[in-house]
């Protein structure tokens, strides 16, 4: 499904058009291609720019202060994709 799709589909399936939701999402991201780090940015910016969310996108890792923002992030989030 293509992202312009997902963005209708969510507007229109669960919440009319233009609907604003709460929360914070976090974004789950592959780090084995670029492509999979871009698709999560893409669905970042849709859900802050399209539905007023605010996501969270863990796309480099490298220490364990990294892991620790990570763990707080996913813990504190409202929503996981």
């Amino acid at each position: 499904m293509a992202m312009g799709d997902i963005a209708s589909w969510a507007a229109n399936k669960h919440h009319g058009e233009g609907a604003i939701l709460t929360g914070k999402v976090f974004i789950s991201c592959g780090m084995a291609s670029s492509g999979e780090q871009k698709a999560a940015l893409l669905v970042r910016d849709l859900l802050k720019n399209k539905f007023g969310l605010t996501p969270y996108v863990a796309i480099t890792v490298q220490s364990l202060d990294d892991v620790m923002t990570i763990t707080k992030e996913l813990r504190s989030s409202d929503y996981y994709l």
